[in-house]
């Protein structure tokens, strides 16, 4: 039987597949991340609504729009707020601060660059602008959606494409694990990051068992049950903490949602069987996909969190509160954390070596965003769907959907994910199937008429047209691959746009003080420092560089204030290194180091003095180190050290005995420097001999050793130095060391005139590293003083092969050709 669609019929079967496609793609280019997919991604969901729009127009029925969308519509005008030009006296009332951050930045810029700035609340436009296209593309996914799930037909057809789309990306990951990678360039491939390519997986496998264990047709709930345990399996194998707790979550939602029946007093045999067959479906997934993950991934998940906790997304948190709190009316507008909490931080608060884009936290991250006053509106929102849905929706299959949305949002505690477009995306799309069987409950939020629904896309398009084309043309990667691409003549104006599309970015500033500085204007690379020091007072670069131009302009003591602040961040070899080629006088550096003084920071500055060959000085330093409480056994014995190379011996015993009480033995590096002392004092036998009772108690040999080992070849006791060297054989820490205890052994072998025996040991080595050119050298004298012509030409060709260029090669060559004179 041919069935026959109408127009109407294709245009509402037409909005349903662009919508998943939506989703879909999204999913394979790398979440949409990128300004250019958001635009693509959009410019879909867009298709589906004129189509669903113009099928509404042809049926003559109103278009609903979903209570469940309430929490998108208020981020979507809180966001929309946030990006209108408002006048100075307003905005001074709602945000002093964009007040004040923008009226300290126009001065500095060029008139075309000051021409795009623009007078908002939100602290990072070009990624509000993304942020307001993303929340109207899942208003749009929600509305449609949920147009479309109202009927059986148009459910069926939403959720086989829901299958489609676990089923590909199922694949994908499961090829791109196998090959390694997932990306095919800067644009196509999997999400990038592990987090939300868990939460992709798992919102995936959770929809796709939802449907399996509440879906009649056999056939058709396995392909469904095939799709989740595919995506489901998958989710620890990312590695993702964040995904396991999410997951587990999730099933534990699953299983509540199909536990109560349509029976209100009782759940029925059939809905409990269906409780338990959707925990043990889950739970044996998580299991089988640990297992076949392995160990090595379980256990690197653990470390990962034991070796890092500084880098626990927890730490986030209450920096997001700080803005939520600063900002309580506007906040820092959708996307604006990253460039707004780091003004509020102080020097070193957090891993100066990461980059903070996200709250990391949901809830926080929408307060952060929009400030206690929106934030909690949102939120308020947030509880009204959750209790609209566990009032309304009493089946199992019109629940299907809800576990993924628990998985995404409890994923979201802990990660970003809805602030991309495929986990906002599948989130709109879970809402949109709930929405759909809410229908039969409860009336719609807003019902438009026909030509309210074509006002309302004609809108809702020119808006998220405008907020596309905005992101894009300021979206931070792309202006960051500009730069790069520049001529050096070209840079400041190009710094000076980036500048104006995101005036509270400090590293944007920051370049261009560098560029100043360059340029030797040293007055122009303080005020860009100064401006970057304005919207975060504690960045590194930014000290370094308006220390740099105070340094430059005379102003030192100044730029040694600077740098303390850049050192209170971060005082690393680099910052002393620089500090060093301000000043010679050991003062004024000291003046540079953070308070309190340290002896950890200090001695930094010491070691530099001993690199510059001020002896003395480093020695009156590193004394001054070892009277601060805080001094460590590691600083006497660099000072004791120093006092051997300036020839204080009674000094160095001073200290010595500081280090080791009368009546302990030395052990360690207290060894090593004992030995040495008692050689100062006595001589190298007596050493020597003193060195033989401390070796039998101690606990770390190996330095005291390594000193044994120099003195006995100094004293030409070979069969001695053997021995010792086969003593640190098995301490060896490394591949490195132990090599270079075996050349020593052949060396002391081949003192000794044991040449076979040092042709066995050189084989055993070249076995390991056949191109050695310096075991090949070694090989082929040996053989030339066994008198082996022709091993040892043999071996002169392969160090011809391996270092074509040595001069040992003429040298040996040289003493073969005179043996064979003789």
């Amino acid at each position: 039987m041919v069935v026959r669609l109408s127009v109407v019929d294709l245009l509402e079967r037409g909005a349903a597949v662009l919508v998943v496609l939506a989703v879909g793609l999204s999913a394979l280019l790398l979440g949409g991340i990128h300004a250019s997919s958001h635009a693509l991604v959009f410019a879909l969901v867009l298709g589906a609504a004129l189509c669903e729009v113009v099928a509404r127009v042809r049926r003559r029925r109103s278009l609903g729009v979903p209570l469940l969308a309430l929490p998108i519509i208020i981020g979507v005008a809180l966001t929309a707020l946030s990006l209108v030009p408002l006048p100075h006296a307003l905005r001074a009332l709602v945000s002093p601060e964009s007040v004040e951050r923008l009226d300290r930045l126009l001065p500095l810029l060029a008139s075309d660059a000051a021409a795009l700035v623009r007078p908002v609340t939100a602290f990072d436009p070009p990624e509000a602008a993304l942020a307001l296209a993303r929340l109207l593309l899942a208003l749009i996914v929600v509305v449609v959606v949920a147009d479309r799930a109202r009927h059986r037909d148009g459910r069926a057809l939403l959720w086989r494409g829901v299958l489609a789309v676990a089923l590909v990306i199922g694949f994908v990951s499961v090829f791109a694990a196998a090959v390694g990678t997932g990306r095919l360039n800067d644009v196509v491939g999997l999400p990038v990051n592990p987090n939300h390519r868990a939460r992709l997986l798992g919102a995936l496998g959770l929809l796709c068992l939802g449907r399996a264990l509440t879906l009649r047709p056999r056939v058709e709930a396995a392909w469904f049950a095939l799709g989740g345990a595919l995506c489901t399996l998958l989710v620890p194998v990312t590695g993702s903490r964040g995904g396991v707790v999410a997951l587990v979550a999730g099933a534990v939602a699953l299983g509540l949602a199909l536990r109560r029946s349509d029976d209100a007093t009782s759940p029925s045999r059939a809905a409990r069987g269906g409780f338990v067959a959707a925990l043990v479906t889950v739970v044996v997934v998580i299991g089988g996909a640990l297992a076949f993950a392995g160990e090595d991934l379980v256990v690197g998940m653990a470390e990962e969190t034991l070796a890092h906790p500084e880098r626990l997304k927890t730490f986030l948190w209450e920096p997001s509160l700080r803005v939520a709190v600063a900002h309580p009316l506007t906040g820092a507008g959708n996307n604006g954390f990253g460039v707004a909490f780091p003004g509020l931080l102080g020097p070193g608060e957090l891993d100066a070596t990461l980059t903070y884009t996200h709250a990391e936290n949901v809830v926080l991250q929408t307060l952060a965003d929009h400030g206690l006053v929106g934030g909690f509106v949102v939120l308020f929102a947030v509880l009204v769907v959750v209790t609209v849905l566990l009032r309304h929706l009493r089946t199992p299959a019109e629940r299907a959907a809800a576990p993924a949305l628990v998985f995404l949002v409890v994923g979201d505690v802990f990660d970003f994910v809805l602030e991309v477009p495929v986990g906002l995306g599948i989130a709109a799309l879970a809402l949109g199937l709930l929405s759909g069987r809410l229908a039969a409950h409860r009336a719609p939020l807003v019902s438009l008429p026909p030509v309210a629904a074509v006002v309302a896309l004609v809108v809702l398009g020119a808006a998220g047209g405008a907020a596309a084309t905005a992101g894009v043309a300021g979206w931070r990667p792309a202006l960051d691959d500009d730069l790069r691409l520049t001529p050096p003549a070209d840079r400041p104006a190009a710094l000076q746009r980036a500048v104006a599309l995101h005036p509270s970015d400090a590293t944007y500033a920051t370049l261009l003080a560098v560029e100043a500085r360059r340029r030797r204007q040293p007055a122009e690379a303080l005020r860009w420092a100064n401006r970057a020091l304005v919207v975060w007072p504690a960045f590194r670069e930014a000290h370094l560089e308006a220390a740099r131009a105070l340094a430059v302009g005379g102003r030192l003591p100044q730029a040694m204030l600077e740098y303390r602040e850049a050192a209170r961040a971060q005082l690393d070899s680099a910052w002393v290194k620089e500090v060093a080629q301000r000043t010679p006088d050991v003062t004024l550096r000291r003046r540079a180091l953070p308070p309190p003084e340290t002896a950890a920071t200090l001695a930094a500055l010491c070691e530099q003095l001993a690199r510059e060959r001020r002896v003395a000085e480093a020695r009156g330093c590193f004394d001054d180190v070892n009277a601060l409480p805080d001094a460590v056994a590691a600083h006497r014995r660099r000072a004791l050290v120093l006092a051997f190379d300036a020839g204080d011996v009674a000094r160095a015993r001073t200290l010595f005995a500081l280090l080791v009480p009368d009546g302990a033995l030395p052990d360690g590096e207290d060894a090593r420097l004992g030995a040495r002392l008692r050689a100062a004092v006595d001589g190298d036998d007596a050493a020597l001999t003193a060195s033989t009772a401390w070796l039998a108690a101690a606990r770390e040999p190996l330095p005291l050793l390594e000193w044994r080992l120099a003195a006995l070849r100094a004293a030409e006791r070979l069969d001695e130095a053997s021995a010792t060297v086969a003593r640190m054989l098995p301490l060896a820490r490394t591949p490195r060391q132990r090599q270079g205890l075996e050349q020593l052994v052949i060396e002391l072998l081949m003192r000794r005139g044991e040449w076979a025996q040092s042709l066995q040991q050189l084989d055993q080595m070249l076995a390991r590293a056949p191109r050695a050119p310096g075991l090949l050298a070694q090989k082929a004298l040996v053989e030339i003083e066994l008198g082996s012509d022709d091993a040892a030409r043999a071996t002169l060709d392969r160090l011809r092969t391996a270092a074509p260029g040595s001069k040992r090669i003429v040298e040996l060559e040289r003493r073969l050709d005179s043996r064979g004179a003789r």
